[in-house]
């Protein structure tokens, strides 16, 4: 198993642990990256971000209330 296996493993456990912290930092993190890349990406952005809450399995908690930038 990878350092990186691990730290992915480690990370999905706290994400369960605390899906609501877990869901607010995937949310700061897409907003950082969409100031970063000027807007320019924010639909490649939105969609890595389900893409990694699906897969740690966190409930996106303003799903269906929009972003707000």
């Amino acid at each position: 198993m990878s350092e990186f296996s691990g730290l992915e493993h480690e990370a999905e456990s706290l994400a369960k642990d605390h899906p609501q912290e877990a869901d607010k930092a995937m949310d700061e993190a897409a907003q950082f990256a969409d100031r970063e890349t000027g807007n320019k990406f924010d639909s490649q952005i939105q969609s890595g971000e389900g893409a990694v809450e699906n897969k740690m399995g966190i409930q996106d908690q303003d799903q269906g209330q929009g972003q707000q930038n």
